[in-house]
């Protein structure tokens, strides 16, 4: 597998959450917000005064594969208020989907056991679907670090709770490949988790694919750094200013921006430092984007690294709102692994590649 998608909530606000997810939910008693995050930044917040369900969010981040994992930290202050076994697609906090249909999901019951389903048929899902696994022990109002993974080709799952392994499944065998991941939800069958009272989630990773890592990175933190300085090449035209300071904010915002006109024109950045003691798993490049002119407009990370400039092998195509662009990093540019030596002396940044 590789590293596909991580998400620590940090660096936007709460309007922008569809910027970043594919699509989201939402439940007229929900009220979604910012909140401190579970080590640093933010996380996000749902609160719910009343009996109802939180705002599920799904990413499609490829067009298929057999393999994968999705990590989060997860908190809330009270379980599920769903005791019927009809409303186990509600109750998921995470969910497999795959050609649009949710075909595995994670289920957060109100004893504070976690389950994994299946849709079991048609109709299965709705109607409960197919218990594969129950173990773990969610303690209310206390973090906690969930990792899912999964093989379809092996027919294997995998269930972590704070980087302890907590349960696994040897007969996965009724989905066969995936496409996107989801949160609090378990949409299109399901809408929301159906929770009384306020829940937070933060730090998720994704993983898919069969190169790469091969394991679980155990309880990870995602930490954002920003931009601070102009970096080695800067062809892109500033609404105003200097390059960098159009694109430094600590919530993303669009008051002032670069415009790369030119195929091939790029912008790199110098950023924040890692600390020296940190063990970076693996990096993500994001840069909120629209495109101007009718026609294609394309864009991949950029890289300066040892003296050269690498593109990310994946162009990603824009369009006329801005959205959040997001390449993956697990290794760097010479296929090693991040150190905070190579990462402190590295540039950052986009480059228009159609």
């Amino acid at each position: 597998m590789a590293l596909a998608f991580v998400d620590g909530f940090d660096h936007y606000n709460i309007a922008d959450l569809d910027k970043k997810w594919t699509s989201i939910g939402s439940d007229a008693g929900c009220t979604s917000s910012m909140d401190t995050g579970r080590i640093s930044g933010q996380s996000l917040k749902q609160e719910r005064v009343t009996n109802g369900q939180a705002e599920w969010m799904m990413k499609t981040y490829l067009a298929s594969a057999t393999q994968g994992a999705i990590g989060f930290a997860f908190k809330s202050t009270a379980y599920t208020y769903e005791t019927s076994y009809k409303q186990r697609a509600d109750m998921s906090i995470a969910a497999i989907i795959s050609g649009g249909e949710t075909n595995w999901f994670l289920v957060l019951g109100g004893d504070g056991s976690l389950s994994i389903y299946t849709r079991g048929g048609i109709y299965g899902f709705i109607f409960g679907g197919v218990l594969y696994l129950t173990c773990g022990s969610i303690s209310l109002n206390t973090w906690h670090y969930i990792e899912w993974q999964w093989n379809f080709t092996t027919h294997t799952m995998l269930l972590h709770q704070d980087g302890v392994t907590i349960g696994s499944i040897t007969d996965a065998s009724v989905a066969g490949t995936f496409n996107a991941v989801e949160l609090l939800g378990a949409a299109p069958y399901g809408t929301g988790y159906h929770f009384n009272g306020t829940l937070w989630v933060d730090d998720v990773y994704a993983l898919a694919g069969t190169t790469g890592q091969t394991a679980l990175y155990g309880d990870v933190g995602i930490k954002v750094r920003l931009v601070e300085n102009n970096g080695t090449t800067n062809q892109g035209v500033a609404s105003a200013g200097d390059q960098h300071s159009c694109v430094d904010e600590s919530l993303a915002d669009v008051a002032d921006y670069v415009t790369l006109d030119d195929v091939n024109e790029i912008e790199t950045y110098q950023v924040e430092d890692m600390p020296g003691d940190s063990e970076i798993k693996g990096i993500q490049v994001t840069a909120l984007a629209k495109k101007t002119v009718d026609g294609a407009a394309l864009v991949a990370s950029e890289i300066r690294h040892s003296g050269a400039e690498y593109t990310h092998p994946t162009s990603q195509g824009l369009n006329t709102n801005f959205r959040f662009q997001m390449f993956p990093h697990e290794n760097d540019p010479s296929d090693t692994p991040w150190t905070p030596t190579t990462f402190n002396a590295a540039e950052f940044g986009v480059k228009k590649t159609g």
